[in-house]
């Protein structure tokens, strides 16, 4: 992600007023499937987060920590609670190597019991950079994997919409019982996240997903419980496009939003941006209508669409032309003066039912890179 892209993010994670006692919980995956450029990429994403955390709450706390198979869940840079940006920065960087396997129930449980010390008037904001995957956990959150819910995958939607809470409810994430002879880890899980909301402090979970290209331009479902429950606290949910697809180079930055039903918008190109041929783009957002906003220049920060009715949208891209229908056929000129250059993408998408100030949505931003 580029640094334009992590000083939107880092903003919108952090708009918020700010709080005389804030907390900030860093949490890195550090396992075996972190290896290499996502590794490093979450520690840079991480240091962006702090340095934007701390300018919005100048007098907070923020907590960096750490997880794998081989270490387990451990605090990083001496203390448990840094007063400034420098000193949660140089922890990141007292970071595990990245391998062995992966305690995510673990490291969920022992940083929601972190925050859980904090004073009543507090803001608290947790911070998870992963690609996903429980594994290995044994403290009081392990469980087997909840396979009979949804459609029998490990971690489709826990909350089955249940996100969408109704002031009052006893369960503000609409969390499964954990009553049983042998609950999963999901149901502890959202049972240890459930506890936070309802606690001391006012609670947002924000979540970066790392990983190949691929992996995050599609939909995840091996990802929805963390993005469940960021969605319900009111975080933000990142999906981090590391590499290039496989001929062209095409990655994802910014930020998405959904709609009330949780549809999210998903630009997929079609071949790949190279000299003297045809570079398609389409937009998937279901029965609402799609444009395209292409662009050579990325917004920062991005335009907030909340008076035109998308509720915590972002234009992340300056359109030069915005396509109808969401499809955009775009021939690649044959000169090789083009090669490097960079196309922007962003999908925007309106419900047709609205008469009157229809809301939108908008995609994450892609970046094209002509080829030779």
């Amino acid at each position: 992600m580029h640094l334009t892209s992590r000083v939107i993010v880092s903003t919108l994670l952090c708009a918020t007023v700010a709080s005389a006692q804030a907390r900030g919980l860093f949490l890195l995956d550090r396992s075996g499937s972190m290896l290499g450029t996502p590794c490093t990429e979450s520690a840079n994403q991480a240091k962006a987060d702090i340095a934007a955390f701390f300018a919005t709450f100048p007098t907070g706390f923020a907590t960096v920590r750490d997880f794998n198979g081989t270490t387990g869940v451990q605090t990083l840079g001496g203390t448990t609670w840094h007063n400034n940006a420098t000193d949660a920065q140089n922890a990141v960087d007292t970071a595990s190597a990245c391998s062995g396997s992966t305690p995510l129930a673990d490291a969920i449980c022992d940083s929601t019991t972190a925050l859980l010390v904090v004073g009543a008037a507090d803001d608290c904001w947790m911070y998870i950079y992963s690609d996903g995957g429980e594994n290995t956990s044994t403290m009081a959150c392990a469980g087997p994997c909840a396979q009979n819910w949804d459609t029998g995958s490990c971690d489709l939607d826990l909350f089955g919409g249940a996100e969408d809470y109704l002031p009052g409810d006893a369960s503000l994430l609409g969390c499964p019982s954990i009553a049983g002879p042998d609950p999963s880890w999901q149901q502890k899980c959202c049972a240890a996240i459930d506890s936070v909301l309802l606690g001391p402090c006012d609670f947002v979970l924000n979540v970066y997903k790392f990983g190949a290209f691929a992996e995050v331009a599609a939909p995840d479902p091996g990802f929805a419980f963390l993005e469940s429950a960021s969605r319900a606290s009111g975080g933000v949910v990142v999906s981090v496009g590391l590499g290039k697809a496989p001929g062209a180079a095409l990655k994802v930055s910014s930020v998405g939003c959904r709609n009330s039903s949780g549809l999210l918008p998903l630009l997929i190109p079609t071949g790949v941006p190279k000299l003297g041929t045809l570079f398609n783009m389409s937009l998937s957002a279901g029965r609402l209508d799609r444009y395209i906003a292409l662009g050579v220049k990325e917004l920062s920060p991005g335009v907030k669409l909340d008076p035109f009715g998308g509720t915590g949208c972002v234009l992340a891209v300056q359109p030069m032309l915005i396509f109808p229908r969401g499809l955009l056929p775009l021939p690649i000129p044959s000169n090789p003066a083009f090669i490097g250059a960079d196309l922007l993408y962003q999908g925007i998408a309106i419900d047709p039912t609205f008469r009157e100030r229809p809301p939108l949505i908008t995609s994450n931003l892609l970046t094209a890179t002509i080829q030779r």
